[in-house]
């Protein structure tokens, strides 16, 4: 499954009389808790690929301790809370974490120079991973081998990062080139089904290129709802009454939407707790869910899709197929 977050968040990177403000996407696809790393089963899958290959993504690992560190980003406080709670502490807590589906897939967007791959290398100094920076030019010469290469070697070295350094690239190549449309597939097919051990980071600075994946929820609101709460794996508080309140005020959200508000609330009961506690707090330490969890969450939850696209939406299947139930 996959679906988007969405971040406003401003840079301290250039001058606060001229604040340059960065919309973050980060395109999130939940882990596959059935694919495991086996060892030997990895290292065979990696004999079968030429030597070449391996060691031409080999030499894309980033070596040693990164001078960048965390602290050294200013600014951008949503994003970095995002990376925080989805990256770096589910890595150091695994057990405190272990109630939820880990995020792997992330899609970084924003203007030229606004922090995107400052911020993704940083994380390397947060967390005990592989490190990977690859870009375009590994794939354009190669086929979807290439492509499978790469998520063998990450997932040999795992835990591990995958920076896709412009990801516009890779994702805009002409499908009507057979080769590139293979290489495009199999890129989809590898983060689709990304194991919990690896994540992947990818930078574009024009999002609005590239290419969007629909999910059109059939079912009401209220059912989403209750249906995603119910998957959490963690107390909740959540009345029928609250149930409707929220579908009421979800107007125009999505699915993917509301499964991202979800998780967010998910947070809210982890965030009470002091960070220098979290080494020696429990899952039963954290509180239900509330309401007032939601409640916050509208203040800065909005739909992703923008009213224009709706109304474009709604005239097409008014005049050509069975329009979207009223919002």
């Amino acid at each position: 499954m996959i679906h988007l977050i969405s971040i406003l968040c401003q840079t301290d990177k250039f001058s606060k009389s001229n604040p340059i403000t960065e919309k973050f996407s980060v395109l999130v696809g939940m882990s596959n808790p059935h694919q495991t790393k086996d060892d030997e089963t990895v290292e065979d899958s990696l004999s079968s690929f030429p030597e070449h290959i391996i060691k031409q993504f080999e030499s894309c690992i980033v070596p040693g301790t990164p001078r960048l560190k965390w602290d050294d980003i200013h600014g951008l406080e949503d994003a970095k809370r995002c990376i925080m709670e989805s990256i770096i502490l589910p890595s150091r807590f695994p057990v405190l974490f272990s109630r939820y589906r880990k995020v792997t897939n992330f899609l970084f967007f924003g203007p030229s120079g606004s922090g995107k791959s400052v911020l993704a290398r940083s994380i390397s100094s947060q967390v005990d991973s592989t490190f990977f920076s690859v870009c375009s030019s590994h794939f354009i010469s190669g086929d979807e081998q290439n492509v499978r290469a790469l998520f063998t070697l990450a997932l040999n070295r795992a835990p591990s990062i995958i920076v896709f350094d412009d990801f516009i690239s890779l994702i805009s190549l002409d499908s009507s080139n057979e080769r590139f449309r293979r290489l495009k597939s199999e890129l989809i097919l590898q983060l689709f089904k990304l194991p919990s051990l690896m994540t992947s980071i990818s930078i574009s600075e024009k999002m609005y290129e590239v290419p969007a994946i629909l999910f059109i929820a059939t079912t009401p609101r209220k059912k989403i709802f209750e249906a995603n709460i119910a998957k959490l794996r963690m107390s909740h508080c959540i009345s029928e009454e609250d149930m409707i309140y929220l579908a009421e005020h979800s107007r125009g959200f999505s699915g993917s939407d509301i499964v991202c508000m979800i998780r967010d609330c998910s947070m809210a009961p982890l965030r009470e707790i002091p960070r220098e506690q979290l080494a020696t707090a429990t899952p039963d330490a954290i509180r239900p869910i509330n309401l007032g969890d939601f409640q916050n969450a509208f203040e800065h939850f909005h739909s992703s899709v923008s009213p224009d696209e709706v109304k474009s939406h709604d005239e097409f299947y008014a005049a050509f197929g069975t329009p979207y139930p009223n919002r």
